[in-house]
């Protein structure tokens, strides 16, 4: 029986410590925080009781509940830490996929997408366009989003039926993009819904444009050495 109330000690002990944890800001208790203690109270008697009523030797009591005291705290600590997790995760993964976005918070709250740059000079990023992952360069030089029909393809545009009929001017001179709409693109944890898109045809160029038409929806973005970084 003596083995009873030192797990009983134990029980009540973590017990405390974890109410200590919760409410140690404040100085007094009202009735839904005494209903609590009183709960894990009972609770901690009726688990002392099945165990000790058991034949369950102390040691294996103790062991048991140390096992139990180290997997809460790995899942606490797990959980308060869980940003800071998924930031490693995101940082290990652009150093090495260099167009894999980089999702964080500034210190307002507002949530960041940083881009590495490439070893061309050039900033390139995956993004879903309508659910579909899309390579794209980032051009501020560019007005338009454009895809490339092949892109406009992936993501389920029947490109046969496009009309190629809105002027535009580039590099090699004036040629004809189809305007299409796009439910969404999303870039990293930026996300921005009814867009427009303009698609050129195939061999006028090589890689997808991310342009002004998406830059200019955001809070801002800047280049920083050999990062860029978007503000949703």
């Amino acid at each position: 029986m003596r083995y009873f109330w030192v797990f009983l000690v134990i029980v009540v002990t973590i017990v405390a410590g974890f109410i200590a944890s919760q409410y140690h800001s404040s100085a007094l208790l009202d009735g839904d925080r005494t209903a609590d203690i009183v709960y894990l109270g009972v609770f901690g008697l009726l688990v002392a009781s099945l165990l000790t009523h058991r034949g369950i030797k102390l040691s294996h009591m103790v062991r048991s509940a140390l096992v139990w005291v180290i997997v809460f705290l790995v899942l606490m600590i797990g959980y308060n830490i869980r940003y800071e997790l998924q930031d490693i995760g995101a940082k290990i993964t652009a150093g090495l996929i260099p167009a894999s976005p980089l999702s964080a918070f500034d210190d307002e709250g507002r949530a960041t997408v940083t881009l590495r740059q490439m070893e061309s000079g050039h900033f390139a990023a995956d993004a879903e366009v309508n659910g579909t992952t899309v390579h794209f360069l980032i051009d501020t030089g560019a007005s338009r989003i454009v895809l490339t029909e092949r892109d406009a393809r992936r993501i389920g545009i029947d490109t046969v039926k496009l009309h190629y009929n809105y002027p535009v001017s580039t590099a090699n001179g004036r040629t004809h993009h189809a305007r299409i709409a796009l439910d969404s693109i999303r870039l990293g944890t930026i996300r921005r819904e009814s867009l427009y898109a303009y698609v050129t045809r195939d061999g006028e160029l090589d890689i997808s444009l991310l342009g002004m038409d998406f830059l200019n929806r955001l809070s801002g973005y800047s280049v920083r050495g050999d990062r860029f970084i978007l503000l949703d």
